[in-house]
């Protein structure tokens, strides 16, 4: 056998993917070594099973696939922890509140996907550790983990030897008890943002204004706010990474909006993923915002939040971190960076001038004042007098 057929993942597509639809489970096919699915519009995986003949042509054309299951039907509780005694008792709680399922998928032990049958219509939530895979989610079931690089597993049945109709039902308020439960171990969810948008009775809550479909059920007006009432759904539903946003709103809009014709019904430019991470990056910084900005009166005593002798050069990394976690823009993060190289460790403070950081920036003079004006505005930093004072961010 060559090198090349030995790095070749298995035809796992080809050895599953009918079995698994007889046994009435929804499939899609997930790109070899990854998570992604193949095709943009796969959420429907989640409430009808493929053609065969569709099935058929996929088994020919890429028998290497990853089989991916549609959720929606399905329901995936992950548990996403690495400490094997949390994750237990996470799974425990679960057989107890939910039920007890043969269906165990693990891709990195002792993380796993306990998979059950949904009887309401359930939304895809994140709650610390756990991570309900509901409507608009899918999950691995055969193929090649992409961190470990080694086969994901079932423990015990799966759904090549289980029927869909067997597996123990769930509905929202069981999942209600169930997280209520296990608050202690996960860091309980409590929503710091509000409530989110009106419903309009669609799929998802979206924005006030009126879409407009077309005879297919696809949106073809106010596709902008649209997506803005996806990131902000996601959002409350405790995705709160810009990644993690929009990937889960980009594939919701995919699903249900016209791609076909361009942004704003002119010109060449049509949505692309970067659409909803642009989004989902303005609302993390709004919210961070919203969350860190000191008080007012705090400017007015620089002097007791100075820490001669604390900012060292891995606590000024700390910091850098944290100002990409708050999805600061590439500008501020530039400009965060000079700012906290101009923070002497015996003084605390940073009294670079703006000329100062257009020279070592190569930035424009606009664009370091909004930087530092963002910087202020997510709690970074606070001033005075043209005297900056890095927040820690430790914890």
């Amino acid at each position: 056998m060559t090198a090349a057929e030995q790095r070749q993942p298995p035809p796992y597509f080809a050895l599953y993917a009918q079995t698994i639809v007889a046994n009435g489970f929804g499939i899609l096919p997930v790109l070899p070594g990854k998570k992604k699915p193949r095709y943009p519009r796969w959420q429907t995986a989640g409430f009808k099973l493929p053609d065969p003949a569709w099935l058929e042509r996929h088994v020919r054309k890429y028998p290497t696939d990853s089989v991916g299951l549609g959720c929606g039907r399905l329901t995936g509780i992950d548990i996403d922890d690495l400490d094997a005694t949390k994750a237990h008792s996470i799974q425990q709680a679960a057989f107890q509140e939910l039920g007890e399922t043969t269906l165990i998928r693990v891709g990195r032990w002792p993380k796993r996907t306990l998979v059950y049958r949904a009887d309401d219509q359930i939304d895809t939530a994140r709650f610390g550790a756990v991570e309900i895979l509901a409507r608009g989610s899918q999950f691995v079931g055969w193929g090649i983990h992409p961190d470990t690089q080694q086969p994901y597993y079932w423990l015990d049945d799966s759904p090549l030897d289980a029927d869909a109709a067997d597996l123990p039902v769930i509905r929202r308020d069981d999942l209600d008890r169930f997280i209520k439960r296990i608050s202690a171990l996960i860091g309980r969810y409590i929503p710091d943002i509000g409530p989110p948008p009106a419903n309009d009775n669609s799929a998802h809550a979206r924005s006030n204004v009126a879409v407009v479909r077309n005879a297919h059920g696809l949106v073809v007006d106010h596709r902008d706010e649209f997506m803005r009432g996806i990131v902000w759904e996601e959002f409350c539903r405790g995705y709160r990474t810009p990644e993690e946003l929009a990937a889960r709103a980009w594939s919701l809009f995919a699903a249900e909006a016209e791609l076909s014709r361009p942004k704003h019904g002119r010109g060449n430019r049509r949505w692309s993923y970067r659409d909803a991470l642009s989004k989902a990056k303005y609302l993390c910084r709004k919210q961070a915002a919203l969350r860190f900005r000191p008080a007012r009166d705090q400017v007015q005593h620089l002097n007791s939040f100075r820490q001669p002798g604390y900012w060292t050069d891995e606590r000024k990394a700390e910091h850098q971190r944290e100002g990409a976690r708050r999805a600061m823009t590439p500008a501020a993060l530039i400009v965060n960076r000079r700012m906290l190289d101009g923070v002497p460790i015996s003084a605390g403070q940073c009294t670079v001038p703006v000329s100062e950081l257009v020279k070592q920036t190569n930035l424009s003079e606009s664009a370091v004042k909004t930087a530092r004006h963002d910087l202020r505005e997510v709690g970074l930093w606070i001033s005075e007098r043209g005297v900056y004072v890095p927040m820690p961010v430790s914890g």
